[in-house]
């Protein structure tokens, strides 16, 4: 210690106090300087500890009476790693680790407030130097934000690196929430890790929606390949049908949930408008069928394919007949059809794919509304493998499709079915995308 001062008059009355003041302030820095200037109080230097940064700070608030601050610079300690959490437990918010600044402070507790409504925030936190280069403020708030999604969980951010885990409210993915921070993360930062537990989901839902030319899927899927197969079933199903994918991950499906929304998918594709709702184990099916003999088709094998433990609930009423329309009409709304999607088989054989019943029953709900024409259905094939069997395999898919026609009750007379192998191409046999335009069923009316 050296003594520097000289005497002098005209001290203020608070000068004596102020200056044993600022020496018990200096003497906790680890370096640093104290001065006054008549009543003006200056600080400034680096303080060892978070907590010694705490109190000088809090202590240029409480100066004697008679002093004013007129400068503060104080740096807070560094720290290596340097680490920010926040965690919740759903009733409570706890802050620990890091920020740069009392600012940021500040900023993460209104974002804080605003994002967790009515929950108990406990800050922990401490300021210090040594946060990574780049919007150390803005990852943290992206970091909050992803928790708020979350029921109960813990957000870290660690020299850089954010990690989130949790569980998930209900509508919340892991990817999501990955997606999320991969997107809005500021430069310089990067994600860690996601470790999220899909929301528990009781009673589990899923619904389907068939009406006004879209497709409504909402509800809940238990995993990413069961909900990948249900939208491709979907697409698949409902030929050139909107399909508007509303479905949220949860967890909580019980046994065979998958499979008995593809059942229903399958049925509801063939109704003219329904609802397909799976509430748990109970599966309900209800709509307009396009003809009668689906009725009961459509009861039965939804019964009959639906897992193990399943109820099923169906109330299928028959379609309102729709106005007789000429010939000339009837072959466009058959090619409106059939331009929409291909009645599809197994590969090689005139076994038709179950996947393409919709489309057959609205082509039966077609010819339903034209009763005196005559419609010739033909098969034709792409040039692949031997014409003689082309030509066979296309009278025989086009004898299926017929039969198909005459089982749903249009009169055998008024059909014809006809094979033409590879013979009548409208597209080119060189590349994939021709030739399966050229394996098709048309319709012709006369």
């Amino acid at each position: 210690m050296r003594d520097e001062a000289t005497y002098a008059s005209g001290a203020p009355g608070s000068f004596v106090a102020a200056a044993a003041y600022g020496l018990a302030q200096a003497a906790t820095l680890s370096q640093g300087s104290v001065s006054l200037s008549d009543a003006g109080y200056s600080i400034a230097g680096e303080a060892s500890t978070a907590a010694v940064y705490q109190a000088t700070m809090a202590g240029t608030k409480a100066l004697p009476g008679g002093v004013t601050l007129a400068k503060v610079e104080i740096l807070p300690p560094e720290l290596k790693p340097y680490a920010w959490s926040a965690q919740s437990d759903g009733h409570t918010l706890i802050f620990g680790g890091a920020v740069p600044s009392e600012e940021a402070r500040a900023a993460l507790a209104a974002a804080a407030a605003a994002s967790f409504p009515g929950t108990r925030i406990i800050d922990a936190l401490q300021v210090a130097r040594g946060a990574p280069a780049g919007d150390f403020l803005a990852a943290a708030k992206l970091g909050l934000a992803q928790l708020a999604r979350l029921t109960d969980g813990k957000a870290v951010l660690d020299d850089g690196r954010l990690s989130i885990s949790g569980s998930a409210k209900a509508g919340v993915s892991g990817e999501g929430i990955a997606t999320a921070i991969r997107t809005g993360l500021p430069q310089g930062f990067q994600l860690a890790s996601v470790d999220i537990t899909p929301a528990t989901i009781s009673p589990y839902t899923l619904t389907a929606e068939k009406a006004d030319g879209s497709l409504t899927l909402s509800g809940y899927y238990p995993d990413d390949q069961t909900h990948q197969g249900i939208v491709e079933a979907a697409r698949r199903l409902f030929f050139g049908e909107t399909v508007k994918d509303q479905l949220a991950l949860g967890a909580g499906a019980p046994e065979g949930f998958g499979e008995a929304a593809l059942t229903g998918l399958g049925q509801l594709s063939r109704l003219a408008q329904g609802t397909l709702a799976l509430s748990g184990t109970n599966a309900r099916l209800s709509g307009q069928a396009l003809y009668a003999k689906a009725v009961i088709d459509i009861q039965g094998a939804f019964a009959a394919a639906l897992p193990h433990r399943y109820m099923a609930d169906v109330w299928i009423a028959l379609k309102p007949p729709e106005p007789a329309v000429d010939a000339a009409t009837c072959q466009g709304l058959f090619s409106a059809l059939l331009a929409r999607g291909a009645i599809l088989f197994d590969t090689g054989k005139a076994t038709i794919s179950a996947d393409s019943a919709g489309l057959l029953d609205n082509l039966v709900g077609v010819a339903q509304r034209c009763p005196e024409a005559r419609i010739e259905i033909s098969g034709h094939t792409d040039s692949s493998g031997d014409a003689t069997a082309n030509l066979d395999l296309s009278k025989r898919r086009a004898e299926a499709v017929a039969g198909y026609l005459e089982t749903a009750g249009i009169a055998g007379s008024r059909l014809a079915a006809e094979g033409y192998g590879s013979t009548r191409p409208i597209a080119s046999n060189d590349t994939e995308e021709g030739r399966a335009r050229n394996r098709r069923i048309d319709f012709l009316v006369n």
